[in-house]
C-alpha cells in the first residue's frame, strides 16, 4: 500500500519536472486531469477509505520508492531528449546498465538455481513483457506525446490490478470501481488536444 501510494505522486512529479527541464506547458485541463486521476487511484488503493492513508506508517523503503520515481521521471526526461537514438538501442542498453547494477545485490542476497517449473515460467514472463516490452512502449510513447502526458498513464496500473483482481475471483468495492472511472477521466482530460478555434471569414 505505502509503494503504491508513494507511486501515485508520479504523474505529477513528471509533470513538474518536464514544466522545468522540457518547457512542457500545464495547462488547466492536465492539472484537472492529474488531480482527479490522483483522487482516483486513492479511492482504488484504499477501497474508498482514503482517510486510511493518514494510518500509514512510513520506513526506509518508502524513501527509497521515493528515489525509485524520482529515477523513472528523469529516465523519462532523458528518454523524451533522445529522439534520434533507435528505440530498441536505448532500451538494450538500458537493460545492459540495469544487469550491471543489479548483479551485486542479486549475488549478495544469495543466487538459487533450484526454481520450480512455475517460478520458471514468471521469469520469462517477467524478463519479456513487464520489462523488455514495457520500456520499449514506454519509448516509443514518448516520440509521440509529451513526458508529462505519458506519465498519466502510469495511475492506470492500480486500475488493471483491481481489473485482474477481479478477474482471478477477488471482489472490488464500488469505491474501487467509482475510483477507476476517475482514473480514466483524468487520464482523458490531460491527453485531450485542444481544438483550435476556427474564424469563419466572409468576403464581401
Amino acid at each position: 500500500m505505502n509503494a503504491a501510494l508513494v507511486n501515485s505522486m508520479n504523474p505529477a512529479l513528471i509533470a513538474l519536472v518536464s514544466a522545468m527541464l522540457l518547457k512542457e506547458k500545464i495547462t488547466s485541463h492536465h492539472a484537472l486531469g492529474l488531480s482527479i486521476s490522483l483522487c482516483g487511484v486513492l479511492l482504488v488503493l484504499t477501497k474508498g477509505h482514503i482517510l486510511e492513508i493518514f494510518k500509514l506508517n512510513f520506513n526506509k523503503g518508502d524513501l527509497l520508492m521515493l528515489l525509485a520515481i524520482l529515477v523513472w521521471t528523469f529516465y523519462s526526461i532523458i528518454g523524451k531528449k533522445l529522439k534520434n537514438i533507435p528505440i530498441i538501442s536505448a532500451t538494450a542498453v538500458s537493460v545492459f546498465l540495469a544487469l550491471i547494477l543489479i548483479a551485486p545485490f542479486a549475488i549478495g542476497s544469495g543466487l538459487n538455481f533450484h526454481l520450480s517449473g512455475r517460478a520458471i515460467e514468471g521469469l520469462i514472463y517477467i524478463g519479456i513483457f513487464p520489462s523488455v516490452c514495457s520500456f520499449i512502449f514506454w519509448n516509443i510513447s514518448l516520440l509521440h506525446i509529451k513526458a508529462s502526458q505519458a506519465g498519466i498513464y502510469l495511475n492506470l496500473i492500480a486500475v488493471f490490478t483491481a481489473i485482474l483482481s477481479l478477474m482471478t475471483g477477488k471482489p472490488i468495492t464500488s469505491a474501487q470501481v467509482l475510483g477507476g472511472l476517475l482514473v480514466f477521466i483524468g487520464v482523458y482530460l490531460t491527453t485531450k488536444r485542444k481544438t483550435p478555434n476556427r474564424h469563419v471569414t466572409k468576403t464581401m
